[in-house]
């Protein structure tokens, strides 16, 4: 499936064979809803899970195959307010995930729209600071101090903010290709300390390797014509270790 700006979710196939046809699988679509509020004195539940799923299964159907009509800020809206309408309940972010790890999340009561995307890319580094003595980084660095390197297979979760106050018109593929060509063309296996000159001063812990993405990502957006704004990354090293930035 792919997001078009203006119908939502349509088929990759249907999308450029018949644009005018309604093509919204809607079995290969996943929400997610985020419901605040005090749980009942009595059970400890805000709202039973079985019933927020009654609610999208019965809703999310027709609100999908209405939203060829209009974008997905339009179905996310719809959704959420026909959960709070049927359960009596606050709902504060609502989730479409879409293809190839992306999703678009409204926040409420900001109305701000969300583009999560996810990437990965191999790369290798030295931990060593030039301020310390060889002693002092093997101590604190141990084998990540090590004058060959090591690497990781880093995932990459940038979030971008709508700032279009009328309709969506920056789709996922959009967004990809504007981080393949700013940063996975940049990092993906390179040594960060010796092919990016970022790093030749500069340690390249996860915290400062965040940073530099966020920078040359959010100066491209930036000076893109995507009507988005990147509001943070975050930055996976390892499975237990990662970064968000700005935190």
């Amino acid at each position: 499936m792919e997001f078009d700006p203006q119908r939502g979710l349509v088929s990759r196939p249907e999308q450029e064979i018949a644009a005018h046809r309604r093509v919204l699988p809607v079995r290969e679509c996943e929400f997610d809803v985020e419901c605040h509020g005090e749980p009942d004195s009595s059970t400890g539940y805000l709202v039973n899970i079985v019933d927020i799923d009654r609610v999208v299964r019965e809703h999310g159907p027709p609100i999908l195959e209405a939203g060829e009509l209009h974008d997905a800020r339009w179905i996310l809206l719809r959704l959420a307010e026909e959960v709070e309408r049927d359960l009596g309940v606050s709902v504060s972010a609502i989730r479409l995930r879409l293809a190839h790890n992306a999703s678009l999340t409204l926040e409420r009561p900001s109305m701000s729209h969300i583009f999560r995307l996810s990437f990965e890319f191999a790369a290798s580094h030295r931990l060593h600071a030039s301020s310390l003595s060889d002693a002092e980084n093997l101590r604190i660095f141990g084998k990540c101090n090590n004058p060959n390197g090591h690497g990781h297979n880093y995932r990459l979760e940038p979030e971008f903010e709508a700032t279009s106050t009328s309709e969506l018109r920056t789709s996922p593929r959009a967004l990809r290709d504007l981080v393949g060509e700013t940063i996975m063309e940049k990092f993906d296996h390179q040594n960060l300390n010796l092919d990016l000159p970022e790093f030749a001063e500069l340690n390249p812990s996860v915290e400062n390797i965040a940073k530099v993405i966020f920078d040359d990502l959010s100066k491209a957006t930036a000076d893109s014509n995507l009507e988005v704004s990147l509001r943070r990354i975050t930055l996976w090293e390892t499975s237990k270790t990662s970064c968000v930035y700005p935190a």
